[in-house]
């Protein structure tokens, strides 16, 4: 029900989730790195937030595009079968995205 990285704490009648926070060393060339100072410096925030911070701006995108690109091959099928339709983006997902 639960990942490994979270656990449920009770206190007396309320229960909530706390997730705990993994730790990674990272390696960047030292233009990203300057890159990624000046962001952070910017946010107020330390490089491991704003390293997070990064890493989430490019997970949201990338999930918007992948959004984005079924939309736009919904329409373009909009004139076909339903069934074919369902049919044809099942197999651009799996043929893109490895599923």
């Amino acid at each position: 029900m639960y990942s490994s990285a979270s656990r449920l704490l009770h206190a007396g009648e309320a229960c909530r989730i706390c997730t705990m926070m993994n730790s990674y060393t990272v390696s960047l060339p030292s233009g990203m790195a300057k890159q990624v100072a000046r962001y952070a410096e910017s946010r107020e925030a330390s490089m491991s937030k704003a390293i997070a911070s990064l890493v989430r701006l490019g997970l949201d995108h990338q999930e918007q595009r992948k959004r984005d690109f079924f939309q736009k091959l919904k329409a373009n099928l909009a004139d076909d079968n339903p069934e074919r339709q369902d049919r044809v983006i099942d197999d651009f997902r799996a043929l893109i995205l490895g599923r």
